[in-house]
Parts: structure tokens; C-alpha cells; sequence
């Protein structure tokens, strides 16, 4: 057994771009963007809780942006996830040799509910950065 299989925390750093909140879909939900410099591979990992309202079906849609000054980022082409079931978890790993310094989550505005009265949901999505220029990750 190597040292990987007992510590991936040096291998691996987390950070959390869209902290828990509540969305109708009416507008985007922006993260905070995170400065992805020396790591070269990610996993964009986005999670709902249960709708409220009593939606008969619903489409959160989260799209990884990046950005060369942490203020004004761009969609990154294909990078999204889609949940359609409550309490559910979605990743999407995510090649970032060729990305800009900075990476945000939005959950976007084409988040969508059939029927319910007011329905809404908790989304929150985190990336976890990897393949770091040295070890361990900070």
C-alpha cells in the first residue's frame, strides 16, 4: 500500500464556489470564483436537497465559467451538470491544463420546475482541484 491510498487529502483540494442556497430558477445563482493555479485536473461536484412547492419534475443545471481576472468569466463549453431527482449528488471531472486562472459554479437560469406552487430548491456546489504542481496540495 502506498501513501495515496491512506492520505488522498495531500492529493486534493476542495473548494466551495456556491454555498447552500435556495433557488426558484428565475436567476442565475453566481459561486465564488477560485484560483485553480498549479492543479490541472477537477472534479465540479453540485448537489440539490428536496424541492419544496411539490413540483411534479424539475432540471437544476449548473455550468462550470472560467475567467483570466476573477471578475468577468465566461461559460466553459460543455462543462455542465444536470440533476432532475431530489437529494442527489452530480459531478463532472474536468481537464484544466488549457482553463483560465479562475473557476466559478452557476447554477444558471435555465433551471426549470414543472407545476407546484412556488417550487424551489437547495442547490451548492463545491470543485475539488487535483493533479497539483507539488504535494501536499494546500
Amino acid at each position: 500500500m502506498n501513501a495515496s491510498q491512506k492520505d488522498i487529502g495531500a492529493y486534493i483540494k476542495p473548494a466551495l464556489s456556491i454555498a447552500p442556497v435556495s433557488t426558484d430558477g428565475s436567476a442565475d445563482v453566481s459561486g465564488s470564483g477560485i484560483d485553480r493555479v498549479g492543479y490541472y485536473s477537477g472534479v465540479v461536484v453540485c448537489a440539490i436537497g428536496a424541492a419544496s412547492g411539490s413540483p411534479s419534475a424539475q432540471s437544476i443545471v449548473f455550468q462550470l465559467e472560467e475567467s483570466s481576472d476573477n471578475s468577468t468569466f465566461a461559460a466553459v463549453a460543455g462543462a455542465t451538470v444536470t440533476i432532475t431527482a431530489d437529494d442527489t449528488l452530480g459531478e463532472l471531472d474536468v481537464d484544466l491544463s488549457a482553463r483560465k486562472r479562475y473557476l466559478r459554479v452557476v447554477c444558471t437560469d435555465a433551471t426549470a420546475f414543472t407545476a407546484g406552487t412556488t417550487p424551489a430548491n437547495i442547490v451548492t456546489a463545491s470543485i475539488v482541484l487535483g493533479g497539483a504542481d507539488s504535494l501536499p496540495a494546500t
